[in-house]
């Protein structure tokens, strides 16, 4: 095989680039599409081109509350994060246990046993049918099983975003905010600054009104 056949097959097997796009920073995400999210429940505010997958958007929504949560300095970051680890977590020993059962399929059993051991099932290479059939009901209840806990995972994640908003801010809310935002900066802010911007304008109001409260405290 020829240099120039070898090129050709590399390219071939080059993974495509995405084709889509989503906000997924507080750093570029605006603040007009946050509330978007928030308010409407319209996840695909989040999304600036291309058709990314539903399970890919309600993730990053997720990742977007936690980040934004961290910012204005809510205890919400560290809770979502756990429970976000737990997701990724099941997640990847679901898709790997898949994987080896694939393997065992195509007969590549060994290192179909030795993956498992990695995720935690020991196990030895089957020999009979009877050993065979053991392993795949073992790795099907594997599946099952973290099945089961990364939707349960899911559900509390959602939970706690959900009990985090408490009763859900309306428009107008964050009409308010911007307003009250606008009169203590001296110039209009818009919708259309980032989370990142708006949450440190969240943190200076914040911080003015305590130290404003300690010296009336001080004074009084």
């Amino acid at each position: 095989m020829t240099g120039k056949h070898v090129g050709k097959k590399l390219e071939s097997q080059e993974k495509p680039l995405k084709s889509y796009s989503i906000y997924s920073s507080c750093y570029t995400c605006p603040l007009s599409v946050y509330i978007e999210l928030i308010c409407d429940g319209n996840w695909g505010a989040l999304v600036i081109s291309g058709n990314p997958p539903e399970d890919l958007i309600k993730g990053t929504a997720d990742k977007l509350i936690a980040e934004f949560a961290q910012m204005c300095n809510s205890g919400l970051f560290s809770q979502t994060n756990n429970k976000l680890r737990e997701v990724y977590l099941n997640r990847a020993q679901l898709i790997g246990y898949s994987i080896c059962s694939r393997l065992i399929a195509l007969g590549d059993v060994e290192y179909a046993v030795e993956y498992l051991g990695k995720l935690g099932l020991r196990c030895q290479i089957p020999k009979t049918n009877e050993e065979f059939v053991n392993l795949g009901e073992k790795i099907s209840g594997k599946i099952k099983e973290k099945n089961i806990r990364m939707r349960k995972t899911q559900r509390e994640l959602e939970t706690l975003r959900d009990s985090h908003l408490g009763e859900k801010p309306t428009k107008q809310y964050f009409t308010d905010q911007l307003i009250e935002i606008s009169k203590w900066m001296g110039y209009r802010v818009t919708p259309e600054i980032t989370l990142a911007e708006y949450a440190s304008y969240l943190n200076k109001m914040k911080e003015y009104d305590e130290s404003l409260q300690l010296k009336m405290k001080k004074h009084g």
